[in-house]
């Protein structure tokens, strides 16, 4: 994709020179960099901060502490999280205009399609915003504001997978090719796997404020995490929708 100014192709650069990076990598990397946080988040807190990790108001035994606690209680985690969260914003803001172009393109031209193809970006929009106000406002340091954060990221992003998938499987256009295939399988597998985590996780949150029994609470960070990883992993597959995409950034001469 060679995008013009002013009539003039972009191959046309100052000193000859053009950066060229495929849209593919970019995706990965808006996944590896949360990943890489949740990752390390969870192995110092268990190493370091085992106890207080898991520690709940019920006072009984927890092997796993859900990701606020791993994330945003205890230093440096609390640091990676909010440094690594960062950088992977701005680009995960362009993956989301370029999944909109995307769709977009690739769905039938009807004013019912374009409409619901203007909501998918609203979710994704509100979806991040929900990210940032769970990421950069501990449930330490405004609960309130950290609670309604949690639920709009998980409210959007639940929205957001279920109206993407559903508009690829039944409004395309043409069929996809077969790396577009892929995609669509993996977004179909995932977003089952995200809902079956949801409400697994939900039941046991209740059941652990209700019972106070041990590990369960251990299990509602684990089915969390789960939910959190099929997120990043839906997201992924973005990797195949833009298999051929390239995004270049130049200097264009002047003459």
């Amino acid at each position: 994709m060679k995008p013009e100014q002013n009539g003039q192709p972009a191959d046309r650069v100052a000193g000859g020179q053009a950066r060229v990076v495929l849209v593919r990598h970019l995706a990965a990397v808006t996944v590896l960099l949360p990943l890489l946080a949740l990752t390390l988040c969870y192995a110092l807190s268990l190493y370091m901060h085992f106890d207080l990790a898991n520690r709940t108001h019920c006072l009984v035994f927890n092997f796993f502490p859900s990701i606020s606690s791993a994330a945003g209680k205890f230093s440096p985690q609390k640091f990676i999280w909010r440094a690594l969260l960062a950088l992977h914003l701005a680009p995960r803001v362009l993956l989301g205009y370029l999944t909109h172009a995307h769709l977009a393109r690739v769905l039938r031209q009807s004013p019912r399609c374009r409409r619901l193809t203007a909501t998918c970006l609203l979710l994704y929009a509100l979806e991040q915003a929900g990210l940032s106000g769970v990421s950069f406002v501990g449930s330490l340091e405004h609960y309130t504001l950290h609670k309604v954060s949690f639920i709009v990221f998980v409210a959007a992003s639940e929205a957001y997978m279920v109206l993407v998938t559903a508009l690829l499987s039944r409004c395309r256009a043409a069929p996809p090719p077969p790396h577009e295939q892929t995609s669509l399988r993996w977004k179909q597998r995932l977003l089952t796997l995200n809902v079956f985590s949801l409400v697994v996780a939900m039941y046991l949150f209740v059941r652990h404020n209700t019972y106070c029994e041990p590990g369960v609470y251990s299990l509602f960070a684990i089915f969390e995490t789960c939910m959190v990883l099929s997120n990043m992993a839906f997201h992924f597959t973005s990797y195949w929708d833009f298999h051929d995409l390239q995004l270049c950034i130049a200097r264009v001469a002047q003459d």
